[in-house]
């Protein structure tokens, strides 16, 4: 829920921002004291990255299933397996598989890919399902799901019309 109260720049600056400071700050490690930082660096970025996207995703469909009566083709339990399989598939799974095939059955990996993917937009889906609900009742202009979809999932840039209006609610 804290994240959902922040401004919309400080969310950017979460997303984006810190993990280009991040880099930064590696870059300027490996001039000074000539040891390579940049795997440190990039692990530091990507999971801040990941870290705020997908708290942001878990705050807001939590917060706004609370405050909607409507019922969702997902349930909030499904919800948050999708939200925490999808990101252990991408970055575990994977890994393992792509190692033990040794390169050979690219479209198994591919298969996975595309269902991990899949699960993540699920999870969109419900986000931008609640927050469409929740807009309908207070009266707000109503926008499509398909724009609440496309700014959730692209959340660096739908924020700056998101946040406003969640902090309206």
């Amino acid at each position: 829920m804290k994240l959902l109260k922040l401004e919309s720049w400080k969310i950017f600056s979460l997303k984006i921002l810190l993990p280009i400071l991040f880099i930064i700050t590696g870059v300027f490690l490996q001039k000074q004291t000539g040891i390579d930082f940049k795997i440190v660096t990039a692990l530091l970025a990507a999971f801040s990255m990941l870290f705020t996207y997908i708290g942001w995703i878990w705050s807001a469909g939590l917060t706004f299933n609370s405050l909607t009566d409507t019922t969702s083709k997902i349930s909030v339990t499904t919800f948050k397996y999708l939200i925490i399989i999808s990101p252990l598939i991408s970055f575990v799974l994977i890994p393992i598989i792509r190692n033990a095939l040794e390169g050979q059955y690219s479209s198994i990996l591919r298969v996975v890919n595309l269902f991990s993917f899949s699960l993540f937009l699920f999870a969109i889906y419900f986000v931008s399902d609640k927050l469409s609900a929740i807009k309908t009742q207070k009266e707000y202009s109503s926008n499509s799901k398909l724009f609440a979809f496309i700014c959730v999932w692209l959340l660096p840039f739908g924020i700056w019309f998101l946040q406003p209006k969640i902090k309206d609610i």
